[in-house]
C-alpha cells in the first residue's frame, strides 16, 4: 500500500503544479474540478466509503489504482479554452486530462440497466470521455477500454503527465513550448 500512496501522492503533486503553471505562465483558462469549499487545491472528495462499498458489492471491485485516485485526489478536468492548449476551438485533439468525480460514476451505476453488474455484463466506469475500465477489476491496475485500449490507468496518468496533462500532443511533430513548460521538472513515477 505504501507504493500506491507514493504514486498517488506524486500524481497529486503534479496536478497541483500543472494547475498553477497552466493558470499562470501558460495563460490557460483551466481548472481543477474540485469542490469550492475545500481549502487546498487538491483534497480527496468526501465520496463516502459506504457508497464505494455499495458500488463494489453490486458492480464489482475497482482497481486499486482508481480507488486510490478517488481516495486521495478526487477528480480533475483540464479542459478549457486556450489558444495553444486547445487550438482550433478543440479541433486538434489535445486530450486534456480528465478523471470524473466519483459521484458521477455512482450516478451512472445507479442509472445502469439491471443486468449490468457482477452477475450480468460488466459495468463500464467511464472515468473520462471515451475512456473506461470494466468492473469487476480485481488487482492493482486495470486496462483502459475504448480510447486507449489496453493501456493501464497508471500508465495513462504517466503519459498524461509526461505531456503536461495533454497527452494528445504526443502525436504532433513539434509540441508547443507550453507543454515543455508544464512538464518540465516534474518527478517521474
Amino acid at each position: 500500500m505504501q507504493q500506491r500512496d507514493d504514486v498517488i501522492s506524486i500524481a497529486r503533486f503534479r496536478l497541483e503544479l500543472i494547475s498553477k503553471l497552466a493558470q499562470g505562465e501558460a495563460g490557460a483558462n483551466l481548472w481543477l474540478n474540485l469542490p469550492r469549499t475545500r481549502p487546498a487545491p487538491l483534497m480527496p472528495p468526501d465520496f463516502g466509503w459506504a457508497n464505494l462499498f455499495r458500488l463494489e458489492r453490486d458492480a464489482g471491485a475497482l482497481p486499486i489504482s482508481l480507488r486510490a485516485w478517488y481516495d486521495v485526489i478526487g477528480s480533475v478536468d483540464l479542459r478549457g479554452k486556450h489558444a495553444v492548449l486547445s487550438p482550433g476551438g478543440g479541433a486538434v485533439l489535445t486530450e486534456p486530462l480528465v478523471v470524473a468525480p466519483f459521484s458521477q460514476i455512482l450516478r451512472e451505476w445507479d442509472h445502469s440497466p439491471p443486468d449490468v453488474g457482477v452477475d450480468g455484463r460488466p459495468f463500464a466506469v467511464e472515468f473520462a470521455p471515451g475512456s473506461c475500465v470494466n468492473l469487476p477489476s480485481v488487482g492493482m491496475d486495470a486496462p483502459i477500454e475504448n480510447e486507449r485500449p489496453g493501456l493501464p490507468f497508471v500508465d495513462y496518468l504517466r503519459l498524461a503527465f509526461r505531456w503536461g496533462g495533454f497527452p494528445g500532443f504526443q502525436r504532433t511533430d513539434q509540441p508547443p513550448k507550453q507543454i515543455e513548460f508544464l512538464s518540465d521538472g516534474l518527478v517521474a513515477f
